[in-house]
């Protein structure tokens, strides 16, 4: 005799515990690609940092012009030290700020041989050249890219479908009990009435009525309000991944302005130092407008730096969240 109704119960919780394999699966792939982002994201600062590098020694070695020009203006008597002193003062704090970003830029890196389990100094970052990629993708493109690929969507997907079953499996003791029985009897001494070889099938079907449908109706209950408590986390959370999408475009589109105004600000600050040191070398100004307009200058190129890194930042964050390459929402990017 072989019940059949509990292989209701069997496929369902077979079923359950497949998807919730497929969704550990997911959940890997999910882990993989948040640790990518973090390298990502402290490859491009330990970059941004390397080229501000190239920005402070470029500005120090400036001042170590004006320092011997203003050392010049003292010797000949058309100066006092105070323009040495004030230049002094700016070069060390030039190397106080190149300690700060030597120090950081080790920092970045033991924190990615952390994340590679091997020595820091085991290997070398590669510089790179940025290229002025732009977003191309527009809203609707994003977010239907993101219903396609996004793990996170098709980790609530099959949450959906384990909680289905779940459910069904809670249904069991109310459905009715088919058994079929079958057998197969040989006689040895056979006559007309008792044959030699007999097989029979048959069957039978049960419902089993009692006390105990109140606990099963209370399960049965429980997991219907499970489904609806899943269904509707499901929904908040596509809301909030569709309101997280909106964030990470218009974050690109922010970065992007800047690099603009950043750029702006640059040539409107090198016009400044070359007026101003024309000026000095005719001793117009005094050396702390030549200053001011150095460190304007510096700050603008820094500025631009952090903004183009902070906007390559942007894009591969939203690519990666979204669940497709780079090159798949952008123009003129590698």
């Amino acid at each position: 005799v072989q019940p059949i109704t509990p292989l209701w119960s069997v496929f369902n919780g077979y079923k359950a515990a497949e998807i919730g394999f497929e969704i550990s699966k997911l959940q890997k792939e999910l882990s993989i690609e948040q640790i990518k982002l973090e390298v990502m994201n402290l490859y491009y600062n330990y970059q941004m940092l390397s080229e501000s590098l190239k920005v402070i020694s470029e500005t120090k070695e400036q001042l170590k012009r004006y320092y011997n020009q203003a050392n010049n203006f003292v010797n000949e008597g058309l100066s006092d030290k105070r323009a040495i002193l004030k230049i002094d003062i700016e070069l060390a704090r030039l190397d106080q700020q190149i300690q700060i970003i030597t120090g950081n830029m080790n920092l970045i890196k033991k924190n990615m041989s952390i994340f590679m389990n091997i020595p820091a100094d085991s290997f070398t970052l590669k510089g790179i050249k940025l290229s002025e990629a732009q977003l191309t993708s527009n809203s609707s493109e994003l977010e239907e890219m993101m219903l396609k690929n996004r793990i996170e969507l098709k980790m609530i997907s099959k949450s959906s479908n384990i909680a289905k079953h779940m459910e069904w499996i809670a249904a069991q003791p109310f459905i009715p009990t088919l058994a079929i029985a079958g057998g197969f009897k040989k006689t040895w001494d056979d006559s007309q009435f008792q044959p030699a070889m007999t097989m029979f099938i048959g069957g039978s079907l049960s419902w089993n009525v009692g006390f105990d449908w109140g606990k099963s109706g209370f399960e049965y209950y429980k997991a219907k309000k499970e489904r609806l408590k899943t269904e509707l986390d499901n929904i908040n959370t596509k809301k909030m991944l569709g309101l997280q999408l909106m964030q990470l475009e218009n974050d690109v589109e922010t970065k992007f302005k800047a690099i603009e105004i950043s750029k702006r600000e640059i040539a409107s600050a090198t016009e400044n130092l070359r007026i101003e040191e024309d000026k000095y070398r005719e001793k117009m100004t005094t050396e702390t407008e030549l200053l001011d307009a150095s460190v304007s200058l510096r700050a603008a190129k820094l500025k631009l730096l952090t903004s183009s890194y902070e906007h390559e930042v942007a894009l591969n964050r939203l690519a990666m969240t979204i669940g497709v390459e780079y090159k798949d929402i952008v123009a003129g990017g590698e």
